[in-house]
This record gives C-alpha cells, structure tokens and sequence, in this order.
C-alpha cells in the first residue's frame, strides 16, 4: 500500500479520522506543499456516511498548518475529491529579519514593518500537529480532552490576523 505523504496529497482531497467510536470527524486540503493547509469541519459524521457526504453542507471550524504525519501512518484516510474547497483565511505572521520586526503574508512575502503588538497579536509562523485537530473536535464535542484550547486553530481566530495586501488590517 502506497503511503500518503505531502508529495501526492493535494488540493481538495477529502480526509477523515475517528474521533469516537462509528463517528469520524472530515476536513478538506486547501493547499499542500511541503506542508499541508486543511480546515477541518466542525461535525462529527456517521462513519458509514462518509463516502456520501457532501461537504459543502458542512461548517468550516478548524484551519491551520499541518504535516502528513498521521495521513504517512495511515490514521487519517483520504475519503474522496472535491471541487469544493470552503473560503478560509490565510493568516499573516511577524518575523524578525536583520532590519527589525516584519510583517508576512500566509505564503512569506513581506507586507510591511510590525511592531512588537504586532507581533505579539500575529505571532510567527504556526504549524501545529495533526493531534491537535483531533484534540480540537474532540473537545468541542464532550469527548475526550474536554476543555483544551484549540483557539489558535479556531477559523475565527485565523480570520483576525488576515490584512489586507497592504499590511492594513490591525489596531494595537
């Protein structure tokens, strides 16, 4: 069996993972490079549903980096194809260069110069594990890690740290 990996993960490809027993949780691949960009929907699905699902009727709750660790180790499965990937953000982050403080865009262009709120607002650059959206839905959902903070995968939280290709789009 072929392994998944981020080099034959691409955009669109439907993914799932159990998150309790006959139920998995669904997300979709936004971008996939030598990291994968997904957003993960916020309903759990009834495992034989799956290869019926339409996931446009889902709701967008997760996005973030990510690697292909547990897709490598055949945790989570690619479901399917979709044409339909949902409008999610894509979150801007400061850097420290040699000049001072810089603020990027998603794909590492510079924007402008940032301030030290900026970025403590943006932070870096942030890849987080697959575990983490399974803590997420889990969570959300009373199962398991009841509680956890998945605010800095949150769709929401991403949408505020999106600027406009000018670099404007915060207030200290």
């Amino acid at each position: 069996m072929k392994r998944l990996t981020n080099k034959n993960i691409k955009r669109g490809d439907v993914f799932s993972f159990v998150v309790a027993e006959g139920y998995s949780s669904v997300g979709v691949v936004v971008r996939s490079n030598i990291e994968l960009y997904i957003c993960v929907f916020r309903e759990m699905v009834a495992s034989t549903r799956l290869l019926a699902l339409e996931i446009d009727e889902l709701t967008p709750f997760l996005v973030g980096r990510t690697s292909d660790e547990k897709f490598f180790h055949g945790e989570w499965g690619l479901i399917g194809k979709s044409d339909y990937v949902p409008d999610v953000p894509f979150p801007c982050y400061v850097v420290e260069t040699p000049d001072g403080l810089c603020l990027r865009d998603f794909d590492g262009n510079p924007l402008r110069p940032a301030s030290q709120a900026e970025r403590d607002f943006f932070g870096g650059m942030k890849t987080f594990s697959n575990i983490a959206f399974e803590k997420a839905i889990k969570s959300v959902h009373d199962i398991d890690f009841i509680g956890y903070d998945y605010s800095k995968i949150s769709i929401e939280e991403a949408w505020r740290r999106v600027v406009d290709s000018a670099g404007h789009g915060f207030t200290a």
